[in-house]
Formats: C-alpha cells, sequence, structure tokens
C-alpha cells in the first residue's frame, strides 16, 4: 500500500505540474499572438507611411535634380565676371568724385544750402499762381 499511495501521490504532483505547466503555456501562446497582432499591426502602419512618404521623397529628389540641372546650365564665371566689373566701375566712379568731394567746403556747402532756399522762397509764389503747392 505505501507503493500505492506513494504511486498516487507522484502521479498527483505530476498531475498538478501537467496543469500549472499547461497554464504557463496558455499564458505564452496568448501573449505570442498579442505579440504578433502588434508587429502584424506595426508592419501595416510602417506599409502605410511608407506609400505616404515615398512620393513626397519622390517630388523632393526631382526638384533637387531639377535644381542641380539649372545651377549646371547656369554661368556662374560670367556672373562673377560682371560682378567684378562692376565693382571695378564704381570704385573708378568713386575715385573720378573723390577730388570733387574733396573740393567741397563746408562753407560751400553752407551757400548752397542757402542758395537752394533762396531758390525755393522764389518759386513758391510762382507755383502758387500756377496751382501747384
Amino acid at each position: 500500500m505505501d507503493n500505492n499511495r506513494e504511486m498516487m501521490e507522484l502521479l498527483e504532483s505530476i498531475r498538478q505540474e501537467n496543469i500549472k505547466t499547461t497554464a504557463a503555456a496558455a499564458k505564452t501562446a496568448r501573449a505570442m499572438r498579442i505579440c504578433m497582432i502588434l508587429m502584424a499591426a506595426l508592419i501595416v502602419f510602417m506599409a502605410v507611411c511608407a506609400f505616404g512618404v515615398l512620393p513626397k521623397v519622390n517630388a523632393t529628389v526631382n526638384s533637387l535634380n531639377s535644381v542641380a540641372e539649372q545651377l549646371a546650365a547656369s554661368d556662374l564665371t560670367g556672373l562673377v565676371e560682371d560682378a567684378d566689373q562692376t565693382l571695378s566701375d564704381v570704385s573708378s566712379t568713386v575715385k573720378s568724385v573723390q577730388p570733387i568731394i574733396n573740393a567741397l567746403k563746408p562753407e560751400d556747402i553752407d551757400a548752397l544750402s542757402e542758395a537752394i532756399a533762396d531758390l525755393q522762397s522764389i518759386i513758391s509764389p510762382l507755383a502758387q499762381v500756377f496751382g501747384r503747392n
């Protein structure tokens, strides 16, 4: 009988372990299903995002190609040469005007301002006669 009792206890403990193992396997299977569903949802989301972004990326690449073609077709050296010529012209103009500016004295500028004021006082009544303010 001791043998039967030990055998029954052993079988009962095996049955209990089997129940625990089955419950753990069911939890694991449920967790795996949840992970599989989440991964499938993530893949679908990423595919939708990719199909939404790809046309924008394509348009951006086309724009960049267009800009690159325009830059390649532009005459940058001619533009730089024109800018250099313009700077040279401005420099020579400043050099030619500099003696005139140096020749003007502050008294001459004051006299010029006074002459302009006198001219305005003379022309103002004439402008009123012809109907201009």
